[in-house]
């Protein structure tokens, strides 16, 4: 097999054939884009795999967790950027921390002017002068 599909006639290698082999389609008649002769074009593909330790899951050691993650001014999950276990809702004394930290981000964005749009992973905003 070759790394890109080549027509057995003309010898020229097809643009955009990956496009034809969606959704599960693995062999299938393609018309050859440069001399218009109907070919048999299969494809094959190769797995490779990757495994990493999750301390967290094994070891009793404390989730890596990501920044809250929300939709406007809500704050809804985290997540361990190691297990992908979610966790949502913050606590309250992580709560009141997170809301310092975004009102003070809100009161730099305030100083700007005359609109400003700005997200961060704790939220968005859009300021109107």
């Amino acid at each position: 097999m070759n790394e890109s599909l080549i027509c057995p006639y003309c010898g020229k290698e097809q643009d955009d054939v990956f496009e034809v082999f969606r959704n599960g389609v693995t062999d299938t008649n393609l018309q050859c884009q440069f001399c218009d002769k109907w070919m048999r074009a299969t494809v094959e593909y190769t797995a490779s795999f990757e495994s990493f330790e999750l301390p967290c899951l094994n070891d009793g050691a404390k989730h890596s967790w990501s920044k809250w993650i929300s939709w406007g001014d809500e704050l809804k999950r985290r997540y361990c950027k190691h297990c992908d276990k979610y966790e949502y809702t913050p606590k309250p004394e992580e709560r009141a921390e997170l809301e310092k930290e975004r009102d003070e981000l809100k009161k730099k964005i305030a100083e700007h002017e005359p609109k400003i749009a700005y997200s961060w992973p704790g939220g968005s905003c859009i300021i109107k002068a």
